[in-house]
């Protein structure tokens, strides 16, 4: 198998998992059209793809792009396993109205048609609705919770887990369970695209757990306002130290970052967009999530075989 990758830490992939890595390099013309070139030819038939969508960038168009190199390295006769450690457009899975058009659609029935596998790591929407959508490409989730409890667990000796939204609630429950940590899950409610409030919660917070450090946990920030609203709200219970977390973090806003800087809250995030100090290395968990699924499949392979020589000796 040969990794091919947009960005350095495709090449820490491959190294992790033993193989051959081939970068890809995007080109920018004048007038904003990009193109992608490999560095060097494709000689293996099995190719797994460690797409990073890069900020800054159209995410529209760097979508293109990675498609336009699946159907390439597919013309070669090869077969694709795609990483998509940050899964764009995924918020759109759920429509409003019956005359809104869904992006996702569009970019997982491409990717299904490409892709014998696709690894993924929180993606912001339901996940069998992902499975629905890419036909019979298997679903891989990329798993950091372990990742993300010994970070927490090195810098906190005891902490409140907290879920800014019932979304999260499985996500948070789910950590708590692992760590024996206490949770809590507020509530928000989405004024507009770019303004929200947090509603706290129905019971009051025990005493005893204000005194604790709370840690917000989030799958993705992009404008910053479900953070601060939830900071803001845990502040007015009387919370004193807060840590957050988000796997995808999104914020380009100076003006958000002196934000959480005002509020004295230290933000971490992981990897899965380009950023060079984030906090959560994934490059482990992702090559753990490939190595998993391929003895599963070599498994399945091996008891079919015997199934079949079995039968042949009867």
């Amino acid at each position: 198998m040969v990794v091919i990758g947009n960005s350095p830490d495709g090449g820490r992939l491959a190294k992790k998992l033993g193989c051959e890595y081939i970068a890809v390099v995007q080109s920018t013309y004048p007038d904003g059209e990009t193109s992608l070139k490999l560095a060097s030819k494709v000689s293996d038939a099995e190719c797994l793809i460690y797409f990073q969508f890069q900020l800054g960038q159209h995410f529209g168009t760097q979508l293109m792009n990675l498609i336009a190199l699946m159907r390439y390295l597919k013309h070669q006769e090869g077969s694709i396993k795609l990483v998509l450690p940050y899964l764009p457009y995924a918020r759109s899975i759920v429509l409003e109205s019956e005359l809104e058009i869904s992006k996702l659609d569009a970019m997982l029935d491409s990717l299904g048609q490409l892709a014998s596998d696709l690894y993924v790591l929180q993606p912001h929407c339901d996940r069998e609705e992902v499975k629905e959508r890419v036909g019979a490409t298997r679903v891989h989730e990329i798993s950091i919770e372990k990742t993300l409890i010994n970070f927490l667990n090195r810098r906190l000796k005891d902490f409140v887990l907290t879920g800014p939204d019932k979304g999260s609630a499985d996500m948070i429950k789910g950590l708590a369970q692992l760590t024996g940590k206490p949770f809590l899950i507020l509530d928000k409610k989405r004024l507009a695209p770019n303004a929200v409030t947090s509603r706290g919660t129905r019971k009051p917070i025990p005493r005893g757990l204000l005194a604790k450090p709370f840690v917000i946990v989030d799958d993705i920030s992009s404008t910053g306002g479900t953070l601060l609203a939830t900071i803001d709200r845990l502040r007015e219970y009387g919370v004193g130290k807060i840590t957050a977390f988000v796997f995808h973090n999104l914020i380009q806003d100076a003006k958000v970052w002196h934000a959480l800087q005002q509020r004295e809250v230290n933000l971490f995030f992981s990897n899965s967009l380009p950023y060079e100090h984030a906090a959560i290395d994934i490059i482990g968990d992702v090559a753990r999530a490939v190595e998993v699924s391929d003895d599963v499949r070599v498994g399945v392979r091996s008891r079919q075989h015997l199934r079949v020589h079995h039968a042949a000796q009867q």
